[in-house]
């Protein structure tokens, strides 16, 4: 690297990650340009909210954060302080505080602005010698933050039956017994007859005695191996993440196809939505409600209402109100029955 090589990029080109946040890219607007600036030691993201509203509120371990607004107004809540802000403000955040941003109102009725902020990270545990250089940062480790209550109470719950369950099926090889397995036992075994219930037990007792010690050698293999994949993942990890930052930059931009299969989840959630939210949202919106809703209930219903209607109509017209009309008729039907009986 030379004294005289330097980045550029226009923060509004660079890519919008709400989407892949699970945001929705009509009220936020979130780009980070740490990687497309090749940023070594520090991180700057765009943030853009539609007026009104509010951001998820997180805290860091590590990470300092400076908050510039640079259009528009906002709230933002440190702590347990409250900060009007106005444009060109800025909020220095440090490590382990909690805070949040609310986006004020448009500026004026016509005013399609939004209130945008420019966040600058950095690690405050890797503080520079240096003032204008800080520690590194990107954009998974700037917006991630604490569950709320509800969601951070149940993954407590499934921690604990996780961390219990393990203790059920401790192996053999390590002095414990399978208590579920012993447990299920009879349910995947055949009944044996009377006479042959001795005998079954004592095979079944010879045979699990010379498959102990196989058993023992799998398990001890098979707990080594993946210990050492876990091991080895980690201290990868570790080393690009954290200790060689720059490695995973380069691998993004040198791979872009894997980093973005790995960035969007391998599309799990884009074929969930495609193969099951669409095709049932396609068959309630135009089978259930259009179709069955609409025409079968909603036209029973209106049907039978257009047939008493109907009927009503009719029969209004015989009630007149003129005694001629009903006098005429009461001689027409006195006339009809006598001369049915008379043709009789």
């Amino acid at each position: 690297m030379t004294d005289t090589e330097y980045s550029h990029v226009n923060l509004l080109e660079v890519e919008d990650q709400a989407k892949n946040l699970g945001i929705d890219p009509a009220e936020f607007n979130i780009r980070f340009a740490r990687v497309a600036l090749g940023c070594e030691h520090c991180g700057v993201s765009y943030l853009r909210f539609s007026p009104n509203r509010k951001a998820h509120g997180h805290r860091h371990k590590r990470q300092e954060e400076i908050y510039v607004l640079v259009h528009g107004s906002a709230t933002m809540k440190v702590g347990d302080d409250v900060i009007e802000l106005e444009p060109w403000s800025a909020v220095r955040v440090p490590p382990q505080v909690m805070r949040g941003i609310k986006s004020g109102p448009p500026i004026d009725q016509n005013s399609k602005t939004l209130p945008s902020f420019a966040p600058v990270a950095a690690d405050a545990h890797s503080a520079p010698s240096h003032p204008h250089t800080v520690a590194p940062s990107h954009h998974e480790r700037q917006h991630l933050h604490d569950a709320p209550p509800a969601m951070a109470i149940a993954l407590i719950v499934l921690a604990i039956g996780s961390f219990a369950a393990g203790w059920i099926g401790i192996p053999h090889a390590l002095g414990g017994r399978n208590e579920l397995g012993s447990w299920l036992e009879p349910a995947f075994s055949a009944p044996a007859g009377a006479g042959e219930g001795a005998a079954a037990e004592a095979a079944a007792v010879a045979e699990g005695a010379a498959a102990e010690g196989e058993h023992t050698a799998l398990e001890l293999t098979l707990m080594g191996v993946s210990l050492t994949i876990a091991l080895a993942g980690i201290a990868f990890a570790w080393f690009v993440w954290i200790r060689r930052r720059r490695v995973a930059d380069n691998m993004a931009r040198e791979f872009p196809g894997l980093h973005r299969l790995l960035l969007n989840k391998y599309y799990v959630d884009e074929l969930y939505e495609a193969t099951v939210v669409q095709p049932i949202k396609a068959a309630s919106t135009e089978g259930l409600w259009r179709w069955f809703d609409v025409k079968v209930i909603d036209g029973a219903v209106n049907g039978s209402a257009s047939i008493v209607e109907g009927g009503a109509a009719m029969l209004r017209r015989l009630q007149s109100g003129s005694v001629r009309a009903y006098a005429g008729s009461l001689f027409v039907g006195v006339v009809v029955i006598l001369g049915y009986y008379l043709w009789r």
